[in-house]
């Protein structure tokens, strides 16, 4: 019988990393600038990206007007990459950002993307996604497959991406 056999509640109320393990762990985090990138959101009690979050001086990420409306997103297949599903989501364009919501009444967005990142955008061929007035949006990182109601649309949302 070991002592953690002995007072499995107190074992498990114990604090996983000692006061000298925690003050390392800040010290860490803080040479390598962990609190320049990330802060912490009271709100939703978790971490968020500066860079991609606006603070709470700035105030939200307004869309410019006529820049926030539906597209449909097709899902990127991680746990079977067989079956891609095309999900409605609401996305915005802010003068700095492209920007997710999973409903249209969401207060923060599920992505964000700076537009700085975002190296192409362009049409996708029937032939290849099965869906019309689709396009892709490419960053270093990720692929982006978008569809739009209808053509007119899907050109709007492509030039405001791009931008000027």
């Amino acid at each position: 019988c070991t002592k953690y056999d002995k007072d499995f509640n107190t074992y498990c109320r114990e604090p996983f990393l000692t006061s000298e393990e925690q003050d390392m762990l800040i010290r860490q985090l803080r040479e390598n600038k962990f609190f320049g990138a990330f802060m912490y959101d009271s709100e939703t009690a978790g971490w968020v990206c500066t860079r991609c979050h606006a603070s709470a001086e700035e105030g939200p990420l307004e869309p410019e007007e006529g820049r926030r409306g539906w597209l449909w997103k097709r899902s990127m297949g991680y746990s079977f990459p067989f079956i891609k599903t095309w999900g409605k989501r609401m996305f915005a364009l802010t003068p700095t950002h492209f920007v997710r919501y999973r409903h249209a009444n969401d207060v923060n967005p599920s992505h964000v993307w700076p537009l700085h990142e975002i190296r192409a955008v362009e049409v996708a061929s029937y032939a290849e996604v099965k869906r019309r007035s689709a396009f892709w949006m490419r960053t270093d990182k990720m692929n982006l497959l978008l569809a739009a109601e209808n053509d007119k649309d899907m050109v709007a949302w492509m030039d405001a991406i791009k931008g000027p």
